[in-house]
């Protein structure tokens, strides 16, 4: 009687099975520690729970990998530095860190002075003709560390306007915040008509990503922004294969730029999810960063790629902390047509950058 009843739950479990509607209402999702996702559903016509499980890696895989390792591999290949090149490039990054430290301490007030001043001109003259220059900072950093980055684009004719974000909280939110802080920024000084203006954008790092979904979202063009200039970003996240990135990993919270944990992946599932971006987007990479390599920078709807051949291009040298690499980004800005090449350039030969811009 007992293995009566047994077979017959077992049968019985089988065919509730092949009977799960295709349609569904999705009431919950968990996001496991392996990046499981588990969705609990409930059919609209019996109103009873199964359970059906996926993952963000299955998707990433599909979405974001496959289409953009060509261009992966192409990058890869512009950087195999020797020991001893290693070695004098982690040297040259002791003055940026010294920056970065330095401007952790006195960079606030200076942040804010360049933010006022931009304030200041657009009350007086709030016509397009007046450029500004949006900057957002990466993950534990702060506007405070993107003053110099604002010296320069003064010196060069812009207006500089640094924003601040809670960078590990993710790029949907940072998304949010950078477009609330330059809608403020418009009210405050009377801006009308933003989409006719023809502002930048500059990210470092998770402030990049930032961009790249700013990018994705067709509000960005009501914000008259024209250019998004992602330097050292992650589109598709990175693998923790050095010391240095499992270090920091361990230091700070960078799930979002992982491609080993689940907010890495969905993270950069979703941004290609988005497709094409509103305006031209422009990747920015150093050749000497050894946390974001120029293969990590790789993303299929760049309009234009730039790998900084220099020992100073090192992470927190592009970050906005080292003189020279900013007056090298804000060249990169004046003339994106002349110092940008081309994504094809950096694709694996063999391989078409229109056919995996379409595939992504």
């Amino acid at each position: 009687m007992i293995r009566t009843i047994f077979f017959m739950s077992i049968e019985s479990r089988v065919k509730a099975e092949k009977a799960k509607p295709a349609s569904f209402i999705r009431q919950k999702q968990v996001i496991g520690e392996k990046g499981n996702v588990t969705y609990v559903d409930f059919s609209p016509q019996t109103k009873a729970p199964y359970e059906q499980k996926t993952t963000y890696k299955d998707e990433y895989g599909r979405i974001v990998e496959a289409p953009t390792k060509p261009m992966e591999e192409g990058l890869a290949a512009v950087d195999r530095p020797s020991l001893s090149t290693r070695v004098r490039r982690a040297m040259k990054n002791v003055g940026s860190m010294a920056n970065n430290a330095v401007d952790i301490v006195i960079g606030s007030p200076l942040a804010k002075y360049y933010n006022w001043g931009t304030e200041r001109s657009l009350k007086k003259d709030p016509s397009p003709k007046n450029q500004i220059f949006y900057s957002l900072h990466g993950v534990k950093q702060g506007r405070k560390n993107q003053w110099r980055l604002a010296r320069q684009a003064k010196k060069e004719g812009y207006l500089p306007y640094l924003l601040q974000a809670d960078q590990d909280k993710g790029p949907e939110y940072t998304t949010e915040q950078a477009f609330n802080q330059i809608g403020s920024l418009h009210k405050k000084t009377g801006i009308k008509g933003a989409q006719f203006r023809r502002d930048i954008y500059m990210g470092h790092s998770s402030g990049a990503n930032t961009g790249l979904y700013m990018a994705t979202d067709k509000r960005i063009k009501d914000y008259g922004i024209k250019q998004v200039h992602a330097v050292a970003a992650t589109p598709h996240a990175v693998a923790m294969d050095t010391i240095g990135k499992k270090l920091l990993g361990l230091a700070v919270d960078i799930d979002f730029d992982r491609k080993d944990k689940a907010k890495g992946q969905k993270a950069a599932a979703d941004l290609y999810k988005r497709g094409t971006p509103y305006v031209d987007v422009y990747m920015v990479g150093g050749k000497a960063d050894g946390l974001v390599r120029p293969k990590d920078i790789a993303y299929t709807h760049a309009k234009g790629v730039h790998i900084i051949n220099h020992d100073e291009s090192t992470h927190f040298g592009t970050s906005g902390a080292n003189d020279l690499m900013n007056k090298i980004l804000l060249q990169l800005v004046k003339s994106p047509d002349k110092l940008y090449k081309s994504p094809q350039e950096y694709y694996k030969r063999g391989h078409s950058h229109e056919e995996h811009r379409e595939a992504a």
